[in-house]
């Protein structure tokens, strides 16, 4: 994953804010589509643990801005608006939901190449099955020339 990193020109500590940028180029896309499934779900793991960072730090405003409103309501119940964004959630829940959308993009990619590899793997166990029966018609008339 290293070598991938280094020619997106990507520091590991930035892996997700840079990603969501360069999934939308084209070379970005065939990099990837050349580098092997393992890498790339590596990334996606990297990838998806950063998302839950962002959604813990969400989480945690979030209900930091819940308790503010409830400690300030004085013992009235009533109505919590979340979408008052003091705490600038809006934006972090927006960025993960762009780092899923990149994800998106890989997952599409590994799923191609896996589509291929059964493909290949098909055509590997039906050329196995052709030469078994090739020499499974051979060695008898072999037998019964000598």
């Amino acid at each position: 994953m290293n070598q991938l990193l280094n020619e997106l020109g990507i520091r590991k500590a930035s892996i997700a804010s840079i990603m969501i940028d360069k999934i939308k180029q084209k070379e970005t896309i065939e990099l990837l589509q050349s580098y092997d499934i393992s890498v790339l779900m590596e990334l996606n793991k990297t990838l998806n643990e950063e998302a839950n960072d962002l959604y813990q730090i969400v989480h945690k405003r979030r209900m930091a801005y819940v308790e503010k409103v409830r400690k300030h309501s004085n013992g009235q119940g009533g109505f919590i608006d979340l979408n008052s964004d003091q705490d600038d959630t809006a934006n972090l829940s927006c960025g993960i939901t762009a780092i899923y959308r990149v994800m998106d993009q890989i997952d599409k990619i590994i799923y191609k190449k896996n589509i291929v590899i059964d493909e290949q793997k098909n055509k590997n166990k039906n050329d196995m099955c052709k030469m078994i029966t090739l020499i499974l018609i051979i060695l008898p008339m072999l037998y019964m020339f000598l």
